[in-house]
């Protein structure tokens, strides 16, 4: 009777005696550029699904950021059904934004067509700060990963992977609490040399890896090291 053949396969199985880690990469076009010679304009973006917590977010734009600086604008970007001929206000108040805010809190938040991806980088790029409260779902978070590879310094809240994302008190700030949340927004948007400080170490510090980096050390994880070759 012809015994079957039994292949080895435990070479492109996961080992169980130990876990890599392997954090997605960026692609080039986020990547390796330098520091901005001035600060860009008191202008804050939200660059996610507009379901993930931009209403709350709106809510302390209008009561804790705008406020104190009542030139700002807050630029929304995201994947969204509206029109160009919508009105955000009137489509999403009290669903996607709140309602009863004034037509100067109104004015102020600029909610922008689903954008291509040159004209979103060029946002993140020129924007003074990116606000993102996230959701319990974010495992990656790759918009708030790009902007801090562009150097756009970043307020978030404590939530899912985002503290992964930002270096607190180096590239942004982690903060649950609504007023603290505010004024590390207000600070990053008026204070030159907490921005430069900031916006310069984004650019060091959170490059990721490339997608050929990513590519060897999946292969290396999955695969190991090469086994010797058996002696002649």
């Amino acid at each position: 009777m012809r015994q079957a053949q039994v292949r080895d396969y435990s070479r492109v199985l996961p080992r169980r005696d130990q876990i890599t880690v392997i954090h997605l990469p960026l692609p080039d076009d986020v990547r390796s550029l330098p520091p901005l010679q001035d600060p860009p304009p008191r202008r804050a973006i939200f660059a996610s699904n507009p379901q993930r917590n931009l209403k709350a977010l709106v809510e302390i734009w209008a009561e804790r950021i705008l406020p104190q600086v009542p030139d700002a604008m807050l630029d929304v970007y995201g994947v969204h059904q509206l029109t160009e001929d919508q009105d955000a206000w009137t489509a999403w108040a009290g669903t996607l934004l709140p309602t009863g805010m004034s037509e100067a809190v109104q004015r102020s938040v600029v909610v922008h067509a689903s954008a291509p991806r040159p004209q979103l980088l060029e946002a993140m790029r020129g924007a003074r700060v990116m606000l993102y409260l996230g959701h319990k779902c974010e495992a990656f978070c790759m918009s708030l990963a790009e902007a801090q590879a562009l150097g756009t310094p970043a307020v978030i809240a404590p939530v899912a992977a985002l503290p992964e994302r930002v270096i607190d008190g180096v590239t942004g700030f982690h903060h649950a609490d609504p007023e603290a949340f505010g004024r590390a927004a207000v600070r990053l948007m008026t204070d030159d040399a907490l921005w430069r400080s900031q916006h310069e170490a984004a650019l060091k510090l959170q490059q990721g890896i490339t997608v050929e980096e990513y590519a060897r050390r999946f292969e290396a994880a999955i695969l190991g090291p090469e086994p010797a070759r058996a002696a002649a």
